[in-house]
């Protein structure tokens, strides 16, 4: 079921960003294999069957509600990749060129042009995740009439600090849940 895969490939990752380690979670295979239907539960489908992202926005946001003494700052951005181009699914005016990666000194990834939102609720994340999955490139084959033609990348960014920490230290961490 979608709730044991969320179980056995999702939930420690999501624990782990929320101890601040980045991570990644990534769905491949096939074409018709049922990647975008593992990652994101399909375009018709009942809450039972609603898939890792969800899922992940659900419990992170249940977690957070039961650390009333940390805050975070959410933020969701959602990238498209289609014919070697990038889109930015929650900015449909954003053209493929302004929207660009590069590796930093530091040998971090950057994605510059592409609209990162913050959030303060799982209504307003699960919000951004249809809306960016109304604008992916969908498109008819033998073993699935709307295909994903495209692979996306959904990004949680968190950065939590303690309210009663009065150092300052802020924890910050990703979770990247790819679909390829």
């Amino acid at each position: 079921s979608q709730e044991e895969v969320y179980q056995a490939a999702a939930a420690d990752v999501l624990k782990s960003a929320l101890d601040g380690y980045n991570g990644t979670i990534m769905a491949y295979g096939q074409t018709g294999a049922g990647k975008t239907y593992t990652m994101s539960g399909g375009r018709k489908q009942s809450f039972a069957q609603r898939g890792l992202i969800p899922r992940v926005i659900t419990q992170l946001f249940s977690e957070l509600q039961s650390k009333p003494s940390q805050e975070c700052k959410v933020t969701i951005s959602y990238l498209e990749i289609y014919n070697d181009s990038l889109y930015d699914l929650l900015d449909i005016t954003t053209a493929p060129h302004e929207i660009n990666v590069y590796e930093d000194r530091t040998s971090k990834v950057n994605i510059v042009g592409l609209r990162s939102v913050t959030v303060a609720s799982e209504k307003e994340a699960l919000a951004l995740l249809f809306e960016g999955e109304a604008n992916r490139v969908i498109s008819e084959h033998q073993l699935n009439r709307e295909s994903s033609r495209s692979h996306a990348i959904f990004t949680v960014g968190l950065e939590m600090r303690t309210s009663n920490d009065l150092s300052g230290t802020v924890v910050a961490s990703k979770l990247n849940l790819v679909d390829l």
